[in-house]
């Protein structure tokens, strides 16, 4: 049989102790926003927030640069921050999820963040990219982290 001193016990319970209350900070991460920015093909570039502006964003024809697109894109890229306390760097092993449905509802894209590292300072950018979306119609982005859900749509509409 192994003996194993007193404080040695007492030192492994303290740790386990710590531990314990350094992943407490944790339950603060939260979803901080869900963004949306066109892949400009011409340029190379993404482009500025979609669900930002204070206007909503007229997607009409962004294959070919219509609307308020500004140059053709087909791509979309969807950006969903993750903020944290503030004061530590957080280590988070519970999934954020995003996906996208189309205006019928079926989901077009989906993905998932089984661990994360969100930083002290700023915020933790997750994304989804998505190909060949220019004229998709409605788009609504979801992300789900813990029981918070947070949604946001947009449409990128085609015609003559």
């Amino acid at each position: 049989m192994i003996r194993i001193p007193l404080a040695v016990l007492g030192l492994a319970f303290g740790l386990a102790a710590v531990s314990a209350s350094a992943a407490a900070p944790a339950a603060t991460v939260r979803i901080g926003a869900i963004a949306a920015r066109l892949w400009y093909n011409n340029s190379g570039t993404l482009s500025g927030n979609l669900l930002a502006g204070k206007e909503p964003f007229v997607g009409w024809n962004t294959v070919i640069g219509e609307g308020a697109a500004g140059e053709p894109a087909t791509d979309l890229m969807v950006d969903v921050t993750m903020l944290g306390n503030r004061s530590e760097e957080q280590s988070v092993d519970e999934p954020l999820e995003i996906w996208v449905t189309e205006k019928a509802g079926k989901i077009i894209a989906r993905r998932k963040f089984d661990y994360m590292l969100v930083p002290q300072q700023g915020a933790l950018h997750n994304t989804l990219w998505l190909q060949d979306v220019g004229c998709a119609g409605k788009l609504t982005f979801h992300a789900r982290f813990r029981k918070q859900i947070k949604t946001a749509s947009l449409a990128l509409d085609c015609g003559e």
